[in-house]
C-alpha cells in the first residue's frame, strides 16, 4: 500500500524527546550553500517530551550530536526522536 499517513500529534514514550531541528541558513555572506555542503543540525527545540524525561521540558532549546536520532515527518515538518541521555545540553 502506498498510502501516506498524515499524523497530527506525536506522543513520545519513556524518556524520548521529539526535536524540531534548526535549519542551517541557505546563504552565508551572500554565497549560496549547496545541500551537500550543509552540516546536520545540532541544535533544536524539544517539541514533545516523553513522560519519563527528568531534565528536558517541552520548548527547551537543546544541543545534540550530529547524525543521531530517528527522523520522521509530520504535517510536512521533519523531526528527530532521541533519548534524553543522548542530548548534550539544554541551552539557556
Amino acid at each position: 500500500m502506498d498510502k501516506k499517513e498524515d499524523y497530527t500529534e506525536a506522543h513520545p514514550v519513556g524518556n524520548r524527546v521529539i526535536i524540531l531541528p534548526r535549519k542551517q541558513d541557505d546563504y552565508i555572506g551572500g554565497i549560496i550553500i549547496p545541500e551537500a555542503a550543509k552540516e546536520a543540525p545540532t541544535v533544536g527545540t524539544a517539541s514533545f517530551v516523553g513522560p519519563d524525561c527528568r531534565q528536558i521540558k517541552q520548548g527547551d532549546t537543546i544541543m545534540f550530536p550530529k547524525m543521531y536520532g530517528t527522523e520522521f515527518e509530520m504535517n510536512g515538518v521533519s523531526y528527530l526522536v532521541l533519548k534524553e541521555d543522548q542530548v548534550h545540553s539544554i541551552l539557556k
